[in-house]
């Protein structure tokens, strides 16, 4: 229980410093639940943040919901509830280590393999392969990359960002585009329509 509260008080801490204040009145959770809704479509209401925060009193023994906590750790960055518990069981504080998370060499893949990439808070982009280490952007949801960029890429990691080198865009210079700065990104092979 003691291992719980204290993921719990990191989890706050994350979100205020990520909404950018601490919550201490009644309009700060009104407002963090309408960004909550806005930025992922979710229903929280604020009665709930308030009782997950200790504002508003509540049953010793109850716990939060798994749907609460998934919402409050995508809203900092993580996938889920159990990716952000892992981030604080290794934080990121060396500055070199080998990986261990999934990892995708794009030599593995064949021309016209599609990948979906996801970074917070909402971020989505289609790319396909085209070949030697060239990927093409299919489509993209809330991203600043653009159907019909090119960019150059070699290799993957969950949970790392994603350096896209020598991007491309139409009546632009090429310049270098870094995906998911905090928290990384998630990639998966995907059948093209499943966007």
């Amino acid at each position: 229980m003691e291992i719980e509260k204290s993921i719990y008080a990191e989890l706050r801490r994350a979100v205020e410093k990520t909404f950018g204040m601490r919550l201490v009145t009644p309009k700060h959770f009104d407002a963090l639940s309408y960004e909550l809704n806005r930025l992922h479509a979710c229903s929280l209401s604020s009665t709930t943040l308030r009782r997950f925060w200790g504002y508003q009193e509540q049953n010793e023994n109850s716990r939060p919901s798994y749907n609460t906590l998934n919402i409050l750790a995508r809203y900092v960055g993580c996938i889920d509830f159990e990716s952000f518990v892992e981030a604080q069981k290794n934080p990121r504080d060396e500055e070199s280590g080998f990986i261990h998370s999934r990892s995708l060499n794009v030599r593995t893949l064949t021309p016209k393999t599609m990948l979906m990439l996801q970074w917070r808070p909402d971020r989505s982009v289609l790319v396909r392969f085209e070949g030697q280490d060239l990927f093409s952007v299919v489509e993209s949801k809330n991203s600043k990359l653009k159907a019909g960029d090119y960019f150059h890429c070699s290799f993957f990691v969950d949970g790392e960002p994603l350096l896209l080198s020598c991007l491309l865009r139409k009546d632009c210079e090429p310049t270098d585009y870094v995906c998911g700065k905090v928290g990384g990104i998630k990639f998966n092979v995907v059948q093209y329509g499943a966007f």
